[in-house]
């Protein structure tokens, strides 16, 4: 099932399940703009909110227990069900990519390559899906004093 915009009534193209949940206008214009493809903050200005808002999108709008609470929902009515996301992140894993080689202008040979790029970033998701990595950055604010202090109480 295709999920298009209709700006005169965004919430027509959601499925039904989606539409009952108690989602604000400007909360599904935001999602409908997520599915169009757009970043969070571009998605979150063509719904309505302030630029204040929207430069924290994801923090303030995507996370938000309503919006969350529609995404396996959306997923179902796409026919993404977890076990093909898990196959698809498991493909991943094994990811490879084809590199040509050309002389003068023409292919001369081709040889599939581990494409390390794609399976670190799968490896990442599948520990953030898992819960192994934190979903946000934490800062670790320690001054060298105290990491030369910690490594000296180590050592003895």
């Amino acid at each position: 099932m295709s999920l298009t915009v209709n700006d005169q009534n965004t919430s027509q193209n959601l499925p039904r399940r989606v539409q009952r949940r108690q989602l604000t206008r400007r909360q599904r214009k935001f999602v409908e703009g997520k599915l169009q493809g757009k970043s969070s903050a571009a998605a979150a200005r063509a719904a309505g909110y302030a630029e204040s808002v929207a430069l924290k999108a994801n923090r303030l709008i995507t996370r938000s227990p309503t919006v969350q609470a529609i995404f396996p929902d959306l997923l179902a009515s796409c026919g993404a069900s977890a076990e093909l996301l898990a196959q698809r992140m498991r493909e991943g894993l094994d990811a490879v990519a084809i590199r040509y080689f050309t002389h003068a202008g023409a292919v001369t040979d081709s040889r599939q390559v581990v494409d390390y790029a794609e399976r670190r970033a799968m490896v990442e998701l599948c520990l953030r899906v898992m819960g192994y990595l934190p979903a946000a950055k934490v800062e670790h604010h320690i001054t060298l004093e105290e990491i030369l202090a910690q490594s000296w109480e180590d050592k003895s």
